[in-house]
């Protein structure tokens, strides 16, 4: 039987030489990674070349991770119950305060790091927010008003508070109601001394002269249980959902973990704020956010 005669391999966009637009591709990537290369030796990166080409990789999908989130976060590509949802719901609807409340409930529960393979993950900040039922029941003006009330309902529902699931940067986080609601009631009179929930993250004209991002990052400091992580993930959520305008200018790698071994994998056991100087001076030269780089450098030293 005469042999059946291969059809020819159509051009699709691989590194591949040869195939028109694919070289070109290639060809474009092969000058970007020679680029970053030049910069990490200037900047006296300790890599070999494999470690070199492997955190340009991590760099490149922590740019279209980055790129995509706009079209991930979009209320067509997003559950009902989905607390991303419910902050865009109350946002566009024109209640800030409530939009905010739910991006701290969303912070601590982990949303921005979690994972849709593991059950309720997802979803866990909106079953809080709506007492495990269908609409938002603890939303803003009721828990301001009536905190006790909140605080009680925790305590009476201790066993469906058991089946809440935390983001991976929030894995450590207790479930226990009276650990809960300590890192709850801390907000609720942080953003009471500040006039309410938007406000406290409200720039003064004053502010503005400073980098807007720090000025917000150390006002959350008297957050119960918000450390460096918990506070850089909810501002960046709240940048993503364009509920502050505030841009970080440096990765934030004191008090992290992975972030900051992937800067001490990269450039050697320098101080601390030497490996953040190096970070940002290198995201700012690629052209990319430090929200990038420090993303690239967490997943890069796993």
């Amino acid at each position: 039987m005469a042999s059946r005669k291969r059809k020819p391999r159509p051009c699709v966009p691989v590194d591949e030489p040869g195939c028109g637009k694919p070289a070109l591709a290639a060809t474009k990537r092969s000058a970007t990674n020679r680029r970053v290369y030049r910069l990490l030796d200037e900047q006296g990166a300790i890599l070999s070349q494999d470690e070199r080409r492997s955190f340009v990789d991590f760099v490149d999908r922590s740019v279209r991770h980055r790129t995509l989130t706009a079209q991930r976060w979009s209320k067509n590509g997003l559950k009902d119950d989905d607390i991303i949802r419910l902050i865009q719901l109350a946002r566009d609807g024109g209640e800030l305060d409530e939009a905010i409340w739910r991006g701290f409930l969303a912070a601590h529960l982990g949303r921005p790091s979690a994972n849709p393979a593991i059950e309720d993950q997802l979803e866990s900040a909106s079953l809080l927010l709506c007492g495990f039922g269908l609409e938002p029941k603890w939303t803003w003006n009721r828990v301001r008003a009536r905190p006790k009330a909140f605080r009680n309902w925790l305590y009476d529902h201790a066993a469906d508070l058991e089946s809440l699931s935390f983001g991976n940067h929030r894995k450590y986080e207790s479930k226990q109601p009276d650990l809960l609601w300590e890192v709850i009631e801390s907000f609720v009179e942080l953003a009471k001394e500040y006039g309410g929930p938007m406000e406290l993250v409200t720039m003064s004209p004053n502010d503005y002269s400073e980098d807007s991002f720090q000025v917000l990052y150390r006002r959350l400091v008297p957050l119960h249980r918000f450390g460096r992580t918990a506070r850089f993930d909810f501002l960046v959520t709240l940048l993503d959902l364009k509920l502050i305008m505030a841009e970080p200018k440096s990765c934030y790698l004191r008090g992290s973990t992975g972030p900051l071994s992937g800067a001490k994998r990269l450039w050697g056991k320098r101080a601390v704020g030497e490996l953040d100087d190096l970070a940002a001076e290198l995201a700012k030269r690629l052209g990319v956010s430090p929200i990038v780089m420090e993303d690239a450098l967490c997943n890069w030293q796993k």
